[in-house]
């Protein structure tokens, strides 16, 4: 989105598109947000690692 973003913009800049409306909606969607990752615990591990799973490359 962010990629989308810059060449709506340029496109804006060298006068392709008329007004820029879209990049109004975009600057909303494309907000950048601060991720904390949670990590999983011993007993969560465990319990993944003795799982059966049906196929092998999950």
């Amino acid at each position: 989105m962010e990629c989308f973003r810059k060449v709506l913009k340029v496109a804006q800049q060298k006068g392709w598109m008329e007004d820029g409306r879209c990049l109004k909606k975009l600057g909303r969607l494309c907000v950048k947000e601060e991720t904390s990752p949670s990590f999983l615990g011993w007993d969560e591990l465990r319990t993944v690692m003795e799982t059966d799973m049906p196929a092998g490359r999950l």
